[in-house]
């Protein structure tokens, strides 16, 4: 077994969850949809927490958005944070009317804003996050994780001095190595609770493929209290990634977690369409356990013995099991109205 190391923060509130310390790490996705659209907004929302987003980011460009929230905030139940570019005034209102979090990027504010930001989180105990993403900072030829870190340090003083305890940072690069580099500097040098992502992923399997890469190596290294998928393909597919790569570190497992042989010549069933219909019939179930899904009777009884659930191929047809344990032999339309049946059960 692979030990992960764990980074022990501070703990914060963050609406009705607990972040940091030694609670689960929590996805987060951004709509895609200003709150000035109300009905597609909710429909959108709605679609976001079924998924099993933890929590929701919103960006926020207008004080009528900020009071179209205000109308909207008592049909939404996952905290939701406020994120603020350029303009104070926004962090202040969003403070105002009921936001989880404003998050505020030091990048492009201006020092007095950020005091102003600061001064109203306080006085209406909402948190903040700090949040740096090396594409809106001025380089002008200087180290990456010196600004960074100078930039953070600088902005949790005013923070820090205005009283604010419920406090995250984050910062991101789009570059995996960078990315880990900037992330494991900040990790050693505070305990605040950290978000961590890999900033403009891009598309499909690419932005899979890195943000996996980054966001799982730092889960490894203990670092890392809230994670975002950030993908072009949309919020559920964000979830879907984020989910897995939660379900493989095991900092914690929300959702089933399918499991299937990639198949060759000794395939006694056709595995791609069988782990296909399983995985429709799974769905957005959150019960946490293995379902194996194997394509012969060589590989399928040791992968099913240690799975929840098993099926496997045979020459007598696919092989059923519950914790290793023989349920029988079936076709594969009996073999999917079995695992349905068991899955309503929710299988202990």
């Amino acid at each position: 077994m692979i030990f992960i190391p764990e980074k022990i923060t501070r703990t914060i509130k963050l609406g009705n969850l607990i972040v940091g310390g030694n609670f689960p790490v929590l996805i987060e996705t951004m709509s895609r949809v200003s709150l000035l659209h109300k009905k597609e907004f909710l429909q959108e929302y709605t679609e976001i927490e079924q998924a099993g987003a933890d929590i929701l980011r919103v960006a926020v460009k207008s004080a009528e958005e900020v009071e179209a929230f205000r109308l909207i905030k008592n049909n939404v139940s996952l905290p939701v944070i406020a994120d603020i570019h350029k303009d104070p005034r926004l962090g202040v209102l969003s403070a105002q009317q009921g936001f989880s979090m404003v998050r505020v990027n030091p990048g492009n504010t201006h020092i007095n804003g950020l005091k102003e930001i600061a001064s109203a989180s306080v006085d209406y105990n909402v948190a903040v996050r700090v949040g740096l993403n090396s594409g809106s900072l001025a380089l002008r030829n200087r180290d990456l994780v010196s600004i960074i870190e100078q930039e953070l340090m600088k902005t949790l003083d005013i923070f820090e001095t205005a009283g604010q305890k419920n406090l995250m940072v984050s910062a991101k690069d789009s570059q995996v190595e960078n990315n880990i580099i900037i992330n494991e500097k900040i990790s050693s040098l505070m305990d605040y609770p950290l978000h961590i992502g890999l900033t403009e992923a891009g598309l499909g399997l690419p932005g899979m493929v890195k943000s996996s890469m980054s966001i799982g190596y730092l889960l490894f290294r203990g670092i890392g209290n809230t994670i975002r998928v950030s993908l072009t393909d949309g919020p559920i597919k964000e979830i879907e990634v984020a989910k897995a790569i939660l379900n493989n570190i095991r900092k914690k497992v929300k959702g089933i977690n399918l499991i299937s042989c990639p198949g060759c010549s000794r395939m006694r069933i056709d595995v791609l369409k069988l782990a296909t219909l399983v995985n429709e019939l799974i769905g957005d179930l959150q019960e946490n356990y293995t379902l194996a899904v194997m394509g012969c009777e060589i590989n399928g009884p040791g992968e099913a013995k240690g799975a929840d659930i098993g099926l496997f191929g045979s020459p007598e047809g696919i092989v059923v099991s519950i914790k290793g344990v023989f349920q029988g032999i079936k076709t594969q339309d009996e073999a999917l109205k079995w695992l349905s049946s068991l899955l309503k059960e929710k299988p202990q």
